[in-house]
């Protein structure tokens, strides 16, 4: 078509819908999770969860305020449990010392003899056991608390130095105590290149801690003796050894909270157990307004 000496091209196109339409997909009924003919070799392994730092190879996690203080809550409840199961070997030993003193003089019943005998054995192995679980405890404190105190400072004793200090026999008697005394020295804040002064309650405790490992070494030896006065004085010399060691307990368990306290203290606002002391600027009547009618619902 030809309008003067323009021309009008005249484009014809489908109306929607008029195209090829795609073939309809017939869904099948569901039959159930898929099935293998073997194990399939993809998706998670069969691992529990771990956090990323207990697996060998992965950055060591650096320890936090709140971690010393976990370590710290759990050293010093077996600590304290410690102490209650030494002061039951006390008293058990103190029993069986009484019941010798009035076997010198009169028969003892043999069912008393026998409940004392098996209260001393309860006792002492409760005891031991719950002294190597508190042991366990107070290094998986210390590590991280040594770590957190000297934050910022080049230490040239590492976790291995403090190990030997605390479980070499014989060594551990004066090295304890300098573990002791250089970790108060960091959570007290003193300059790093000063000599760490112990605090009166840090040599009180190294008295204890000398007093327990000597009286466990002569508890050894004296019972190598095999005459009757040797074993009533060495029922007597266990019971003095299950004291020193109640009171070792509770001084290692005031230690290790005095220590908590001073490295990771909780006036940073970063505690986790918190309690509403009051509210301000609340209204006065707490009561719901009433609901019309016809609200819906």
């Amino acid at each position: 078509m030809t309008a003067g000496a323009n021309r009008v091209r005249w484009v014809a196109s489908p109306p929607p819908g008029a195209g090829p339409r795609r073939p309809a997909v017939r869904r099948r009924p569901y039959t159930g999770p898929p099935s293998y003919p073997a194990t399939p070799r993809w998706g998670f392994p069969q691992l529990a969860w771990r956090w990323p730092t207990s697996v060998p190879g992965t950055a060591h996690e650096p320890a936090t305020a709140e971690s010393v203080r976990v370590a710290g809550r759990l050293a010093t409840l077996m600590l304290l449990i410690t102490t209650v199961t030494a002061a039951l070997a006390t008293i058990a030993e103190l029993v069986r010392y009484i019941l010798l003193v009035v076997s010198l003089s009169a028969p003892v019943p043999e069912g008393l003899a026998a409940f004392s005998d098996t209260f001393v054995i309860s006792a002492g192995i409760v005891t031991v056991v719950f002294a190597i679980a508190s042991l366990y405890l107070v290094l998986r404190w210390l590590l991280p608390a040594r770590e957190f105190g000297e934050r910022g400072r080049v230490s040239a004793r590492g976790d291995g130095w403090a190990l030997a200090c605390v479980l070499i026999p014989g060594w551990n008697l004066i090295g304890a105590f300098y573990v002791l005394a250089e970790l108060e020295h960091v959570a007290c804040e003193r300059p790093p290149g000063s000599r760490p002064r112990p605090s009166t309650a840090a040599w009180i405790w190294w008295a204890a801690w000398l007093a327990s490992g000597v009286l466990f070494v002569l508890t050894l030896v004296w019972g190598l003796r095999d005459s009757v006065q040797a074993m009533a004085d060495g029922v007597l010399l266990h019971a003095v050894a299950d004291a020193v060691a109640l009171v070792l307990a509770y001084l290692t368990a005031r230690t290790v909270t005095r220590l908590t306290g001073l490295l990771a203290p909780l006036t940073d606002g970063s505690s986790p157990y918190r309690r509403i002391l009051a509210v301000h600027g609340a209204p006065t009547s707490l009561e719901r307004a009433p609901r019309p009618a016809n609200a819906p619902r």
